[in-house]
């Protein structure tokens, strides 16, 4: 009576029919998680070396605040690539707040600089340039987590 399994199906069925939260990711999502690892991890050490050389010079002291919040949010950033990775419930979560922030100050950012020019217009073009290819990127990655999203926190682990 002790050893009766507290289940009709044998471990080797439950272990056949279990999702991987990994197995919800698209094609797309795997690459676009393991892309901002990889650059993210590389961003990381390069803000790390200008942050180190701008604490150092007191000339360029006024930039350690901006070096430092470009660091903290590519921390994030591969953080929310390795929870996704790994698996972990907030990993979809932590994506989906890093990526609606980072959407929003580059629309931010393409108002401030429509708003307020300055007196160059080269850099202005090259900044919305940049920023409308990144929140090209983004976008697409924010819509593919935010399918998966519930479908991932369903799964119990």
């Amino acid at each position: 009576m002790e050893n009766e399994p507290s289940s009709i199906f044998d471990e080797e069925f439950l272990t056949e029919t279990t999702i991987r939260r990994r197995d919800l990711l698209s094609r797309p999502l795997k690459r676009y998680v393991w892309w901002i690892l990889v650059l993210g991890s590389l961003g990381i050490l390069r803000t790390m070396k200008e942050l180190y050389r701008v604490i150092g010079d007191p000339d360029r002291e006024e930039q350690v605040i901006g070096q430092a919040l470009i660091l903290a949010s590519l921390v994030l950033w591969v953080l929310s690539s390795l929870l996704i990775l790994r698996e972990k419930k907030p990993g979809i979560l932590l994506a989906l707040i890093v990526a609606g922030i980072s959407i929003l100050l580059q629309l931010f950012n393409i108002g401030s600089v429509l708003l307020w020019p300055g007196d160059h217009l080269n850099p202005v073009i090259s900044a919305i340039g940049i920023t409308v290819i990144s929140l090209a990127l983004e976008i697409p990655y924010a819509i593919m987590l935010w399918k998966v999203r519930t479908k991932w926190e369903a799964i119990d682990r």
